[in-house]
C-alpha cells in the first residue's frame, strides 16, 4: 500500500512537471466541462519525433499492449488539456492518484531498459502539444498506429476514460459534476479506495460498482465528513455494510 500511495505521488509530480512546462502557452479560458470544438481535425504524424527503431518500438506496443496505450494516450491528454486549459491544470494528475491508476505501469519498464525511447516520447510529446489547436480535435499517427485526441472530453470523462478513451458520454455516477468539482471532493478517494477501477470490466460489475461508488462518495462519506469531527470507524462500518448487497464477484 506505502508503495503504490509512493508511485503515486511520483506519478503526480511527474505530471505536474509535464504541465509546468506548457503552461507558458495558454490556451483560451474555458469554464464549462465539454466545450464546442471545430469539426475538422487537425492531422500530426507524431513519430516523425522519434528515431526509426524508436518509432518501431512505440508502434508496436500499442499494437500490442493496451497498457503502454492507455499510458500514452494520458500524457498526451492531460498534457494537452494543461496547455489549453491552465487554470485546471492539475485535475488529471491529482485525478489519476486519487484513483489509484496504473498510470505508467505499461511504460516504466520499457524506460528501464531503454532510456532512449522515454526521453524521445518525452520530447514528442512536447512537440505535438506545443503545436497544437486547442479549439479542434487531434488525428494522432505513429507508424501504423492512429487515434483521435479530444482532451476536453478525455478530462470530463476522466478516470474512467483512462481504461476506455472512446466513452462516448460521462459515467452516471459522476452526477453531472466536472473533473474539478469531483476531485476537489476529499470523499472521491474514499470511493475509488473502495471500490477501484479496473479489474473486472463485465458490463454487471460495472454499473453496480459505479452505483455503489457513487453511494459511498455522495451519501455515506459526504455524511460523514461534513461533521466537525469526522468519524472514521463509522464510515467504515457504514461502507462495509453497503457493500454487501453487491453480488460477491463484484466487490
Amino acid at each position: 500500500m506505502r508503495r503504490r500511495w509512493l508511485f503515486g505521488g511520483l506519478v503526480l509530480a511527474a505530471v505536474l512537471a509535464g504541465m509546468a512546462w506548457w503552461r507558458a502557452e495558454r490556451g483560451p479560458d474555458v469554464h464549462q466541462t465539454l466545450v464546442v470544438v471545430r469539426t475538422e481535425q487537425h492531422r500530426v504524424d507524431a513519430g516523425a519525433w522519434l528515431s526509426p527503431d524508436n518509432r518501431g518500438t512505440a508502434a508496436r506496443q500499442l499494437d500490442a499492449h493496451d497498457g503502454f496505450e492507455r499510458d500514452l494516450l494520458f500524457l498526451f491528454n492531460s498534457s494537452l488539456y494543461g496547455r489549453c486549459h491552465p487554470e485546471h491544470a492539475h485535475d488529471i494528475g491529482r485525478m489519476a492518484v486519487a484513483a489509484r491508476l496504473p498510470v505508467l505501469d505499461a511504460m516504466a519498464p520499457l524506460w528501464h531498459r531503454d532510456p532512449s525511447l522515454r526521453d524521445e516520447l518525452y520530447r514528442m510529446i512536447r512537440s505535438v502539444v506545443a503545436a497544437a489547436d486547442c479549439d479542434r480535435p487531434l488525428s494522432l499517427v505513429i507508424g501504423n498506429y492512429a487515434t483521435t485526441l479530444q482532451p476536453a472530453r478525455y478530462a470530463a470523462f476522466f478516470p474512467d476514460s483512462y481504461f476506455d478513451p472512446g466513452l462516448s458520454a460521462p459515467p452516471d455516477e459522476f452526477a453531472g459534476r466536472s473533473l474539478a468539482e469531483r476531485v476537489a471532493d476529499s470523499c472521491t478517494a474514499v470511493g475509488y479506495a473502495v471500490l477501484p477501477l479496473g479489474g473486472d470490466r463485465s458490463w454487471v460489475c460495472l454499473g453496480a460498482r459505479a452505483s455503489m461508488r457513487r453511494h459511498v462518495i455522495a451519501d455515506l462519506c459526504g455524511s460523514i465528513s461534513g461533521r466537525a469531527t469526522p468519524d472514521a470507524p463509522a464510515l467504515a462500518r457504514l461502507i462495509d455494510t453497503s457493500l454487501q448487497v453487491l453480488p460477491p464477484a463484484c466487490r
